[in-house]
């Protein structure tokens, strides 16, 4: 969780950093000089990665996610859905809230606009109701409009549904969304 902490270091990089390591905890343990050397990362990068305040950062947001029942995915485990970490630039950490199989079989992304039309409204209830008894994991940002309102349907029908937050953890926006009680 640490990794995902460092400044100046996004998942690319990390990802390149780790893979040319024995283990994630070298980063954390080797000086800044061998970093450098085994990487080719400039020295400005790496004096920008503060490592023991990434550590500090990862302890706290640990105990909340124990708190919270909120399970922690490293994009090496293999509870990380398998078809993100096929991006390379797919984040370090997944935060997982509920029961949703992120690797499901099937899986549909659903995005829309905010303004939505009551067309726009009847389509996206229509083909929940027409997935609900498929298996079939819808997955959306949460975001004002249609994402919402799959959201709901999910709910309402019984769907597997995932909200992707583009944010932290401390927070879903917009706050209204908090309540469609997605798993």
């Amino acid at each position: 969780m640490a990794l995902s902490f460092l400044k100046g270091l996004g998942p690319i990089r990390t990802k390149q950093m780790i893979s040319k390591l024995e283990s994630n905890e070298l980063v954390f343990q080797l000086p800044l000089n061998d970093l450098h050397h085994i990487m080719g990362i400039s020295k400005t990068v790496l004096l920008q990665m503060d490592r023991q305040e990434a550590m500090s950062l990862a302890e706290r947001e640990l105990e909340t996610c124990e708190k919270q029942g909120i399970k922690v995915h490293f994009f090496s485990h293999d509870t990380y859905p398998r078809r993100l970490r096929q991006c390379p630039d797919a984040p370090i950490v997944l935060y997982q809230k509920g029961t949703a199989n992120l690797n499901a079989r099937r899986v549909v992304s659903m995005v829309g606009t905010r303004s939505f039309t009551e067309y726009g409204k009847e389509i996206v209830q229509d083909f929940i109701e027409g997935i609900a008894s498929s298996d079939i994991l819808v997955v959306s940002g949460l975001a004002l409009g249609i994402d919402s309102l799959a959201h709901s349907a999910c709910v309402r029908n019984a769907v597997p549904t995932a909200g992707v937050l583009g944010h932290g953890l401390s927070e879903i926006f917009p706050k209204r969304n908090a309540r469609i009680g997605v798993s």
